[in-house]
């Protein structure tokens, strides 16, 4: 019952990117809960792909995490996701980053004025730092674990090529 409300929530453009993220992981915690009504879930497997090509950093961010427990988990075995993951983890540059400008680089208070908006901005641009460092941390163990774990695991690896190939041509 619940399930559909929540990936509405996550579909749903009208909602803060936030509020979204928030529902995927929601949605990434119940079906790894009932894994038999989420198994091939195609669509739990088209939000994820959604979520990581929306070009939203935080979205990404979250649904590359998710892609990556419920690919381990064998709940999803969509080689799409695989081949995205290893795109965000050997092609930074696909996840894009906030735009910083000089001013933004500097000590916000070392003019000696408070601009409250600028520190926002830098608190905001630490913290997506920060999470990037830890996703490719994630994908690091992940990769490893997830590729030693069975067939299932070496089908969605060799399926996920042609997609990486494509993307990158």
């Amino acid at each position: 019952v619940y399930r559909r409300i929540v990936l509405q929530v996550a579909c749903g453009d009208f909602e803060d990117e936030g509020i979204r993220g928030q529902a995927l992981q929601t949605l990434t915690d119940l079906a790894i809960m009932h894994r038999e009504k989420y198994s091939q879930d195609s669509d739990l497997s088209n939000l994820l792909l959604r979520m990581q090509e929306s070009g939203e950093p935080e979205s990404m961010l979250i649904a590359a995490e998710s892609a990556a427990k419920l690919l381990h988990a064998g709940i999803l075995d969509e080689p799409k996701l695989f081949a995205n993951l290893l795109k965000f983890f050997f092609l930074t540059e696909t996840v894009p980053s906030t735009t910083t400008s000089p001013s933004l680089t500097a000590d916000p208070t070392a003019s000696g004025e408070l601009d409250e908006e600028a520190i926002e901005q830098e608190y905001q641009r630490r913290v997506f730092l920060a999470n990037c460092s830890r996703m490719q941390q994630v994908l690091s163990i992940f990769f490893h674990v997830f590729t030693t774990t069975d067939v299932v695991a070496d089908r969605v690896v060799s399926e996920s090529i042609p997609e990486l190939v494509n993307d990158m041509t």
